[in-house]
């Protein structure tokens, strides 16, 4: 049972890493993840990886949350691509949300006042 834990916190951890430090889309996401699940831990091959990104591709929604649940459901199943899923998420969450206080801060300064009316 820890052995099955631990997959769950690997692919949690991995996919808050690889979604808090990849600026470019989803295909920077895509290369990343490949990296990780494919070169580094195993889970995927090459050929995996290329039908698992068509899928993503042509499903609707985000590229790099699709990816992320597609392969995370491969490697462990729905509760692996919920994981995955949430992982994805939460970063840009945080900023928006970090970015909303700002400009609640920003509102408050005369120049700003000044410059967007």
């Amino acid at each position: 049972m820890d052995k099955e834990k631990n997959i769950y916190w690997t692919l949690f951890w991995s996919m808050l890493q690889i979604s808090t430090f990849t600026f470019g889309g989803g295909f920077v996401i895509i290369g990343m993840m490949r990296k990780k699940f494919c070169d580094e831990l195993h889970y995927v091959t090459d050929d995996e990886v290329l039908d698992m990104t068509a899928i993503a591709q042509s499903s609707p929604g985000a590229l790099a949350v699709n990816s992320a649940i597609i392969f995370c459901y491969r490697i462990k199943g729905i509760k692996g691509a919920c994981i995955s899923a949430l992982a994805t998420v939460i970063p840009p969450l945080l900023l928006s949300v970090l970015f909303h206080f700002a400009m609640k801060h920003f509102q408050q300064i005369i120049i700003f006042k000044l410059l967007y009316r």
